[in-house]
This record gives structure tokens, sequence and C-alpha cells, in this order.
């Protein structure tokens, strides 16, 4: 197989929550690829914030990340594009979560920061999910762009909200906190523009993920693998399954197709 490009999912796909690590095999995976001139870019649903929090991330030295699940592109510490809330209603949402008590965070692209009212909502978030803590928001600098706005609180709180702001897409992506967006974020977007930086065709294209937040990326390259730890639905949509992240499943894989 040709590859000349890799978009990576980053949690369950190359790090592994059940040891908060990255396997050593996947590294190597990852390092002999770039040796080969190879571009790695992650795809994640996570901030820019939350990955460069992690060293292991800053070890990669990938080429490029696409974060907020599609939200924004990083190629060389640069903008690719960002899809920044609109100034009014960023401060319309906060003003309007302030007054009703609602914790919330702001995700800028460097980092996050936030203000809670209510302890139990955030921290059933952060006792599941391996997230930076974000910033007090006494530290935002109203200058910086806002990509969303998470809101921790229960379901009933949302036809509330989508009453208020009626042209802003919101995700419920865990019982307790919901992301709010201008646009849909989806990682299909990050894989195109990328393509189009780099000039490399779809037909040279591989994604790799668990999720099923991961098929309009896999759709939009050529190939696509589901690391076998991954979600059922996923695998449907796969070119190839692997073996679970933990037996060295990318490694593996790419070294049974050649890629490595």
């Amino acid at each position: 197989m040709d590859i000349k490009i890799i978009f990576i999912d980053f949690d369950w796909t190359i790090f592994d929550h059940r040891t908060y690590s990255i396997n050593e095999s996947t590294i190597e995976a990852i390092k002999q690829a770039r040796n080969k001139g190879i571009k790695v870019i992650i795809n994640t649903g996570r901030s820019y914030y939350s990955l460069l929090s992690k060293q292991v991330v800053r070890d990669l030295k990938v080429d490029g990340y696409v974060v907020n699940n599609g939200g924004a592109c990083i190629i060389n510490d640069s903008v690719l594009y960002a899809h920044y809330l609109n100034s009014e209603l960023k401060d319309n949402i906060i003003n309007f979560l302030i007054e009703n008590k609602i914790s919330y965070g702001i995700n800028c692209l460097k980092y996050s920061y936030g203000k809670t009212f209510e302890q139990g909502n955030v921290n059933a978030f952060y006792s599941v999910f391996d997230e930076p803590r974000t910033l007090d928001i006494s530290e935002y600098k109203n200058s910086d762009d806002v990509l969303s706005i998470t809101y921790f609180e229960k379901s009933s709180f949302d036809e509330i909200f989508k009453s208020k702001f009626k042209d802003v897409r919101i995700n419920r992506f865990f019982d307790t906190c919901v992301e709010v967006t201008s646009v849909p974020f989806l990682k299909k977007e990050g894989v195109k523009e990328v393509l189009k930086y780099f000039n490399i065709d779809r037909e040279f294209s591989l994604s790799i993920g668990d999720d099923t937040n991961d098929i309009d990326m896999f759709n939009e390259t050529k190939f696509s693998i589901c690391v076998g730890n991954g979600k059922e639905e996923l695998k449907k949509h796969a070119t190839f399954i692997s073996k679970d992240i933990k037996d060295n499943g990318i490694f593996d894989i790419l070294k049974e197709l050649k890629i490595i």
C-alpha cells in the first residue's frame, strides 16, 4: 500500500485508558511511518489544550493536529483553520450560563478556562474523562477567540438553552456535559483541509480510529483501520480491523500492510 498520510484518533486508538499511556509499539509505528516520509496527523475530539497537556503527545512530534472533532487544525504550530464562535454570541451564552448558575468552560485554541457553580456535575465529568482541569475564568483574556463552550448540567436544561440560542449546535457527549459550537464539527473537514494543504491525493490516505465519531473520517480517506478494541459499529465502516491496541494492534497491522 502506497500511503502518504495517516490520520489517527487519540483516545482508545493510540491512548489506552486502561493504562493511561500509549503502547511502546504504537509509538514505534508512528516513528517508523514518519521516518518513511509519511505524514501523521492526530485527528481527535480533544482540544489542543488537552492534547498538549500530555508529554507523551509532545514527544510524538507528529505533523499536525485536527482538534475538537474537526473544529480546528494546527500544522507546524500555525492554525490552518478554526471555527470560532462569534464574539457577541460567545458573550451572550456565557452571560446566560452565569445568570442560571450553570458551570461552564470556554475552549480557546491553546487554553481552556472555566467557572464552577456546582461541583457535582463537573466532578462527574472529570471522574470519567482524562482531561486537564480548566484554568480559572479570571485568567481568560477576552481577546482570545473561543472555539466552543462547554456547560455542565443534566439534559433537562438543554431545551431551555435551545429556546434561547436557536442557531448553535449542541452536542451532549456525556450525561452532565454539553459542547456548544457555531457549526457542526466533523473530523472529515480536517482530513479535507490537510490533504489540500499537503497536496496529497485521497488515494494515498489512511485513517485509524475506534469510535462512531470516526465514521466521517473513515469515509473521507481511501483506507481505514478500526482497532480491535473499537466499537462494532465503526468496524462495519473500516477497510481493515486490527488487534486490540494493548496487543500491538496498530504496529502489527501497519507491518502486515507493508506501510512501515
